[in-house]
């Protein structure tokens, strides 16, 4: 069964229907519900709202998100940038799809679910790169045992990492993820004094999966993560590459 939407996921929905004025109709027009009144529509935006900024008024890596954002976000709701009754022959834009994701993003993040990162497609993405990970580290016929048990070590430590997210946040993630890139290059990529394109291409693959993440609106939002560089030499030869 879907769960009701909470107000500030109400918020987004109607801020993203309110994202662009079409062509040769008015913020009012754009504005109008079934029963033929802008107005409440519009009261329910600035309530909504104000329930979304009280809720993270206090919360500062939520804060970091929204702040950026913020302007933008209340020039939509009180129609600051356009007349109310103007028209023009262009599409004029209000809000764009990057702010309506990191708006949709902190309105999960305040909103009580259980296991929204788990259900984040990043999040399968990357779990589902790990096991490609570990089973050509199984696999692979020229890595010594002992390389081998220290790889699948750091692949489990990340693992598990990822299902404690939404309670210690990602900086434990980006620190696990870069050792075992690192790791991976130094022994996995680099092997008998040469270079396997194939495991420098799946490092490169797990480092971008890594970003997209650490990147995600909703994992920024809940978990307070911060995007950036993984940040080792290592990994700056593999992606450069």
């Amino acid at each position: 069964m879907t769960e009701p939407a909470s107000n500030p996921q109400r918020l987004v929905e109607l801020l993203e229907s309110w994202a662009q004025i079409p062509k040769n109709q008015s913020v009012v027009a754009l504005r109008t519900d079934a029963s033929g009144s802008w107005w409440s529509r519009s009261v329910d935006a600035v309530i909504w709202l104000s329930e979304l900024e009280e809720a993270i008024e206090h919360k500062r890596e939520l804060r970091r998100v929204y702040d950026p954002i913020r302007d933008a976000v209340r020039s939509a709701v009180f129609s600051t940038r356009w007349q109310m009754d103007s028209t023009s022959q262009n599409v004029r834009p209000i809000l764009n799809a990057t702010q309506i994701a990191a708006l949709r993003g902190l309105a999960l993040a305040i909103t009580p679910h259980a296991d929204l990162i788990a259900k984040a497609p990043e999040l399968v993405d990357l779990r589902d790169t790990l096991l490609r990970v570990r089973g050509e580290i199984t696999s692979a016929a020229n890595l010594s045992e002992e390389a081998s048990q220290y790889l699948l070590v750091l692949v489990g430590g990340l693992e598990q990492a990822l299902t404690e997210v939404e309670i210690v946040g990602v900086a434990h993630v980006a620190r696990l993820a870069d050792e075992l890139a690192g790791s991976l290059t130094r022994l996995f990529v680099y092997r008998d004094g040469e270079q396997s394109q194939q495991a420098a291409g799946l490092v490169k693959v797990l480092v971008g999966k890594v970003g997209q993440f650490l990147n995600s609106p909703l994992v920024v939002a809940i978990a307070g993560g911060v995007a950036g560089s993984l940040g080792t030499s290592a990994l700056g030869q593999i992606t450069a590459g």
